[in-house]
């Protein structure tokens, strides 16, 4: 029969203590951090009562990109006293114009004011529907301005009324349009 000296049982009960404690640390809430690629535009303190949906709808910016910006995972537990990053909201590239035609099962969309040669990726979907359909991408031209048309999906050529959206290549800012069929 082998005895355990007081040291190795000191050493043993230690070891079951820091495993305890990383296990409890583990369970418990953890303040959130920015995910690496995200410029916050304010870090706030969380405070007694404030959820991510009252933050969504105080900045205007979806739960989504919230919890995103600050790795949180469902249900998105927010700890009192934690740094929390309200990150920067897109922004437009040039104070551009565009419009956009919707006829034939066809959008044509013309613009002007733009950066020269700068990319941007167009998407339809239905007003009543949620289902995106990306319709390509469109380099503006050397003088800054669009003009394209693409077939839309059979899925939406046929409605009242499309939402176009133009996504800037570089920023990420989304401008969208309700366009009716003509």
């Amino acid at each position: 029969m082998v005895h355990k000296t007081s040291l190795q049982r000191f050493i043993q009960a230690g070891l079951a203590l820091v495993v305890a404690l990383a296990v409890l640390a583990a369970a418990l809430p953890q303040p959130a951090r920015a995910a690496a690629d995200v410029v916050c535009a304010e870090t706030i303190t969380i405070k007694e009562g404030d959820t991510i949906n009252k933050l969504s709808k105080k900045y205007g910016i979806t739960v989504y990109k919230l919890a995103k910006a600050n790795n949180l995972q469902k249900p998105y537990v927010l700890v009192v006293g934690q740094k929390f990053c309200i990150p920067e909201t897109p922004k437009p590239s040039s104070n551009y114009k565009w419009s956009a035609v919707f006829k034939n099962g066809q959008v044509t969309i013309t613009g002007e004011k733009f950066k020269k040669s700068h990319p941007f990726y167009i998407k339809v979907r239905e007003v009543n529907q949620y289902t995106w359909f990306k319709l390509g991408k469109v380099v503006t031209s050397k003088t800054g301005e669009m003009e394209k048309t693409y077939n839309i999906p059979k899925q939406v050529a046929k409605s009242t009324a499309i939402f176009v959206c133009l996504k800037d290549g570089v920023t990420d800012y989304l401008d969208c349009k309700r366009v009716f069929r003509q």
